[in-house]
């Protein structure tokens, strides 16, 4: 594998977590760069070609381990286990037996608005400064003093992240007409 192939898998790798993850700025992806040559690094010292995987196989998955576990650490408001942190940076699938459950057509079509509509309200939370803490509150129903104490921070930092939050929800138009169509709501 030449230096050529290394810099277009590289590329490739931030370029894929670039569309998936928002958050990911500029100065993040010369990190995911980094993290990716690092990557690709240890794979060319831990191949064996007696597997019978090829080289650029084995460097492009342990890239995209090696990227997803970074983007997982640093889209996290909060340190938690593994298998947690899925749930931490608002990654969510579609709950298939809710959808399973469903008795009729209609259900299920209500059932992907609310999922659609909460993963709407996570991200547009997530977008406001100090989204972390109003996600704490408004979601997790923590109390705004506890959050506070926690995040060593002034109960006013909460409240105004809850309010930022709060607006920013009430004025997203997708998030209003999903709520709408959801609740027979009119103006």
């Amino acid at each position: 594998m030449n230096a050529e192939r290394e810099r277009v898998l590289i590329l490739q790798a931030v370029r894929r977590y670039r569309s998936r993850c928002f958050w990911i700025s500029k100065a993040d992806e010369q990190d995911l760069a980094q993290e990716a040559q690092e990557a690709i690094l240890h794979a060319k010292r831990t191949f064996s070609p007696d597997v019978g995987v090829p080289l650029a196989a084995y460097c492009w998955r342990a890239v995209m381990l090696t990227l997803r576990r970074w983007a997982l650490k640093n889209s996290s408001p909060v340190s938690a286990s593994a298998g947690e942190l899925y749930r931490l940076a608002g990654l969510f699938r579609a709950p298939l037996e809710e959808l399973s459950n469903a008795a009729y057509p209609d259900d299920r079509e209500s059932t992907l608005d609310a999922i659609r509509l909460a993963q709407l309200v996570h991200h547009r939370i997530h977008t406001v400064e100090n989204g972390h803490l109003a996600f704490a509150v408004l979601l997790r129903g923590e109390r705004s003093r506890d959050v506070a104490l926690a995040e060593r921070v002034p109960v006013r930092h909460v409240y105004d992240a809850c309010i930022a939050a709060h607006n920013a929800i009430w004025n997203d138009c997708a998030i209003w007409r999903l709520w709408r169509e959801r609740n027979g709501a009119t103006l």
